[in-house]
């Protein structure tokens, strides 16, 4: 597991509460080439459409602020992988009602991010957790399986679980290697930390991996055969 290195420029953005961007950084204009002219604007007006319904969910979830898990996403923004982290805070009595903060810190070099050239998407290497009040990076190999949990995902390693504000789905897509499968709709796994299948007294087949410390995992009948086939088994 990683902790950020070398220099790191913070970014922030003040937002008034119907989102309209009304105060910047020096890091944030510079990073979206803005101007205190540019002030006013809509928040998704920074960002490509793609991104809208993150900042969407975030934004949703800052408001309700019932969420144990700090609201921060990575995004791809301008070919830059962004950390962003996003808040609500309530104004003094005299001045009710709330403005939101937006802090980001470009990650690109941590997460290892590249472009693929087939899609588009920004790929990464690494996957950023929230643990013990800070960001750190794990490395795909200490990965056992991703498990889906609601609008996020545990990540389970030898060492403990984190979460990842991210779906299953994007995980496949996000993250380059052909070691995560997935196995279940629930789950992926990374081939390279399994030891074998195992055939259940049911009838059904569950991933055993190569610590006792890590639970098996079900596989779903409909992926039985193409996991056979990577595993080159029989």
């Amino acid at each position: 597991m990683k902790a950020l290195e070398g220099e790191l420029r913070i970014g922030q953005i003040i937002l008034s509460s119907d989102l309209k961007v009304i105060g910047m950084n020096e890091y944030a204009r510079k990073l979206f080439g803005s101007s205190t002219s540019d002030l006013g604007k809509s928040l998704y007006d920074y960002h490509p459409r793609r991104s809208h319904p993150k900042i969407d969910y975030i934004i949703r979830q800052s408001r309700q602020m019932d969420s144990q898990i700090p609201l921060a996403m990575v995004l791809d923004v301008m070919g830059k992988v962004l950390l962003i982290s996003f808040s609500r805070i309530e104004m003094v009595a005299k001045n009710p009602g709330h403005i939101f903060s937006m802090t980001f810190i470009d990650v690109s070099n941590q997460t290892g991010a590249a472009i693929n050239p087939a899609s588009g998407a920004v790929e990464f290497t690494k996957l950023p957790v929230w643990h013990k009040n800070a960001f750190v990076f794990l490395e795909a190999s200490s990965v056992y399986y991703f498990e889906s949990d609601g609008n996020y995902c545990r990540i389970v390693t030898r060492d403990g679980s984190f979460h990842l504000q991210i779906t299953l789905k994007s995980i496949l897509q996000r993250y380059t290697g052909s070691s995560f499968f997935r196995i279940h709709r629930s789950y992926i796994v990374n081939l390279n930390n399994v030891r074998k299948l195992k055939l259940s007294r049911a009838g059904r087949y569950r991933v055993v991996f190569d610590s006792d410390k890590i639970p098996e995992l079900p596989v779903a009948r409909r992926r039985l055969a193409e996991l056979k086939r990577v595993m080159s088994l029989p």
